[in-house]
């Protein structure tokens, strides 16, 4: 239960939301990695109706279609626009270990290192609960997605689960989801929240 006054912002931000969601669509479209990344997990309906924003020129396609494909739709190719730089997000020396895994999966070290290099490095933040950076790791599973889907299409192949299955990209986000949340307590199922 939230106290009155938190209550009271919250209703209101997700108003603003709303505006902005008939009005502005194309801002939230721009910007929703970085509200999604300081939406807090329990605010479920916030982070959709950031989520459920699309141009205004783009028509969806009806989801009651029988056979309906959605990989199979021309728009499926088009990247979403996002103005946040979240390869900045990365520190750089972790980012320099990450490429040259992406690209040679070396260091072989690399893997069993990678929860380490995920941690919270300020005392105040693993004092409060939050042992992990999940900024970091929004940052990590946003950049290595990219990344896999850019290294396919350089080979000429469309992703799908075999183009993707067994490489660099997959051994780090497999990585991140063994016992997931047993390693990030503060939030139940990152992997899911950050992959949608």
């Amino acid at each position: 239960e939230l106290a009155k006054p938190v209550h009271r912002l919250y209703r209101g931000t997700l108003r603003v939301l709303l505006v902005l969601l008939h009005d502005f669509p194309e801002f939230l479209c721009d910007y929703h990695y970085g509200f999604c990344d300081v939406v807090p997990p329990n605010c479920i309906q916030m982070r959709n109706l950031i989520l459920s924003a699309f141009p205004r020129n783009m028509r969806l396609p009806d989801p009651f279609t029988p056979n309906l494909k959605v990989d199979m739709l021309p728009e499926i190719s088009i990247a979403p626009r996002m103005v946040t730089n979240f390869a900045a997000l990365i520190k750089p020396s972790f980012k320099k270990d990450l490429d040259s895994y992406l690209k040679n999966r070396a260091p072989v070290s690399f893997l069993s290192e990678l929860r380490t290099n995920l941690q919270n490095t300020s005392s105040n933040a693993a004092d409060a609960g939050m042992r992990y950076n999940i900024s970091m790791i929004n940052a990590l599973v946003m950049y290595v997605g990219t990344q896999a889907i850019q290294f396919i299409r350089a080979k000429g192949h469309s992703p799908s689960m075999s183009s993707i299955a067994h490489s660099s990209h997959m051994d780090i986000i497999q990585n991140l989801a063994v016992d997931e949340p047993a390693w990030v307590p503060q939030i139940p199922h990152p992997l899911l929240l950050l992959q949608v």
